[in-house]
């Protein structure tokens, strides 16, 4: 495999880009909501306009037409999941955020 092409029009948190990043895949996808959050940009795939098929085409050509960067883009891209979003960072950051919480004073809600 080459990589990943992502044409989403509309995405929540994209599981398959995480996956394709895991597996060394760089990632070619549309400028929709969580990308963003997984890519980042010439380093780790491209990201490209929605709604259209030249950019989308574009970034594939690019990927394709030098597989040394695309190879980079993908160790870059592996380094990137298994840092940012391993399990342990994962429960780390759930960890902290709950500790956060609770030691926020409480209002007068009584919750049952």
């Amino acid at each position: 495999a080459s990589g990943l092409v992502l044409p989403s029009l509309w995405e929540g948190m994209p599981n398959v880009v995480l996956e394709a990043m895991a597996a060394g895949l760089p990632v070619v996808a549309t400028q929709v909501e969580g990308v963003d959050e997984l890519v980042l940009p010439q380093k780790t795939g491209l990201i490209v306009a929605p709604h259209s098929a030249e950019s989308l085409a574009d970034g594939i050509e690019t990927l394709l037409e030098d597989p040394q960067r695309a190879a980079i883009m993908g160790q870059a891209a592996q380094d990137r999941a298994r840092t940012a979003f391993s399990w342990e960072k994962t429960v780390a950051e759930y960890d902290a955020l709950y500790s956060r919480l609770l030691a926020r004073p409480r209002s007068g809600l009584i919750v049952k």
